[in-house]
């Protein structure tokens, strides 16, 4: 999950009066949101909702300050494992550092975790955002480290520097399950990405996993669970629906109810560019 290069989307009203609504209308703790677009008056004021917020890294000093104000834990986006080349630390990275296309359907390359030149470009990128005031650094693309098996213990040992990196900063990170039990003690929440469905950037559809994969979630879920209980992180969920998706949302919700553990769950559009709706699926 990452942001789409030109991160200009805006929701309109109309999306941000109905996801606000549903929202309050549940009432369910921890409302935590995943929203990369840009953040004009409307949407600042949606996301004061959240409790937690995985935002871009590019967004001004203002808005993080207001939100932080308003009690929002707000972490930036970085990859751990690739380069889009947007990012404002992009330039920061020499070619050395590339390994070729990553083929994820975003437009990003691969980058070396284990070359000492990306650690550095790394701290760098955790500095920028603890400069600017995110309150926690977000990390993506975990899930490289088992197409890479020899980058694995590159990509758990740059998880767990962040906080040696920037005192005070939180960490949540995306997937990565098989490393889990080497970073449960460096993190703070765990997300859970395409719990139950995914969509395709490539072709811009919305699926739900055929019976098998979700089998696999399942498992996976119970034993990221009991990490999280030994560890103290917390687990958040991640699915995804378009707007206006009454089935999908209804199947996602019948999932959550069965095998979500009554987990906080966060129901976005694709491109995580328009407000979602947080806990949608009542107390379960």
């Amino acid at each position: 999950m990452r942001p789409a290069k030109p991160l200009a989307l805006l929701a309109g009203a109309a999306a941000l009066a109905a996801a606000a609504a549903l929202r309050h209308a549940v009432g369910r703790p921890l409302c935590f949101c995943v929203y990369y677009g840009n953040v004009g008056a409307g949407v600042e004021r949606w996301l004061r909702g959240c409790r937690v917020a995985v935002l871009a890294p590019t967004l001004p000093r203002g808005v993080l300050a207001g939100l932080r104000a308003a009690g929002v834990e707000a972490f930036g986006y970085v990859s751990a494992t690739t380069l889009g080349g947007w990012e404002p630390w992009a330039g920061l990275a020499p070619r050395s550092v590339i390994l070729g296309n990553a083929s994820t359907g975003w437009g990003e390359r691969v980058v070396d975790a284990c070359s000492p030149a990306w650690a550095r470009v790394l701290r760098r990128a955790v500095e920028m955002l603890a400069g600017k005031g995110y309150r926690g650094v977000f990390l993506d693309n975990l899930d490289m480290a088992d197409r890479y098996p020899w980058m694995r213990p590159c990509v758990a040992r740059l998880v767990r520097s962040v906080k040696k990196w920037a005192p005070g900063m939180m960490v949540m990170v995306n997937r990565g399950f098989s490393l889990l039990p080497e970073i449960a003690g460096s993190i703070d929440y765990l997300l859970f990405e395409d719990f139950a469905t995914y969509y395709d950037p490539r072709t811009g559809s919305y699926r739900v996993f055929p019976a098998t994969d979700l089998e696999w979630e399942k498992r996976v879920l119970d034993e990221a669970a009991t990490l999280a209980e030994r560890n103290g992180f917390r687990v958040l969920l991640l699915a995804y629906a378009p707007p206006g998706g009454h089935a999908l949302l209804e199947r996602i919700c019948r999932e959550w109810r069965s095998w979500g553990r009554g987990l906080p769950l966060y129901v976005a559009p694709g491109l995580l560019q328009a407000p979602g709706v947080c806990n949608p699926c009542g107390s379960g």
